[in-house]
C-alpha cells in the first residue's frame, strides 16, 4: 500500500472515530451532581434545573464569544417551533485555567445584570465530565429526566448546525 493511501485511511479513521465518539457519548448520560455559584454568589445544584429541557452552553474564555449568538439562535428556534417555556438555558463559564488570585477580578468582569448569570466552574467539572472542546461553545441538551440527549461544540453561527440541534430535541 502506498504511503499516501495509508495517510488517507488514517485521516478517514480519525474523522469517523470522532464522529462515532460524539454520537455514542451523547446518549443517556446523566447530568452530573454539582454545586456551583453564579457571579452573584447564588448557589445552584443539578436539582435546581429539574422537569424542563435543559440547554447548557459551556465555554472557556475563547469559546464564550460564540455563546450569546448560539443561545439566542437556539432560544428563538425553540420559541418559534415548540414553545420556549419548556426549555431552560444555563451558561457555564469554564474558568479552570484561571489562577486563584484572579478569581475576584474575573468574577467582576462577568455580566452585572442578574438576569444574565453564568455558573462559574472554577474546577472545570463540566468540561471534564462531558469532554467539552476548548475555544468552542459547547452545547449540552438534557431531557426533563436530566439525561444528555445531544452534545456538540460550535463556533460561528451555522444554520445547518442549528437545524441539526433542533432535530435532536423532542418535546
Amino acid at each position: 500500500m502506498k504511503l499516501q493511501t495509508k495517510y488517507v485511511f488514517m485521516f478517514i479513521a480519525v474523522i469517523l472515530g470522532s464522529l462515532i465518539h460524539e454520537t455514542i457519548f451523547a446518549r443517556d448520560v446523566p447530568l452530573i451532581s454539582f454545586t456551583l455559584k453564579d457571579q452573584f454568589d447564588r448557589e445552584y445544584t443539578e436539582r435546581s434545573f429539574s422537569d424542563k429541557i435543559l440547554v447548557i452552553i459551556a465555554a472557556d474564555r475563547e469559546g464564550s464569544k460564540f455563546s450569546d449568538s448560539w443561545r439566542q439562535a437556539i432560544y428563538d428556534a425553540f420559541v418559534k417551533r415548540r414553545g420556549g417555556e419548556q426549555v431552560l438555558f444555563v451558561n457555564v463559564a469554564d474558568l479552570s485555567g484561571a489562577p486563584s488570585f484572579l478569581h475576584g477580578f474575573i468574577k467582576g468582569k462577568l455580566q452585572k445584570d442578574k438576569d444574565h448569570w453564568s455558573l462559574m466552574d472554577w474546577n472545570g467539572i463540566f468540561a471534564n465530565a462531558y469532554g467539552c472542546e476548548p475555544k468552542s461553545c459547547n452545547i449540552l441538551i438534557f431531557d426533563s429526566q436530566q439525561r444528555l440527549i445531544y452534545k456538540t461544540h460550535v463556533q460561528k453561527p451555522d444554520p445547518q448546525k442549528l437545524e441539526e440541534i433542533l432535530s435532536n430535541v423532542k418535546f
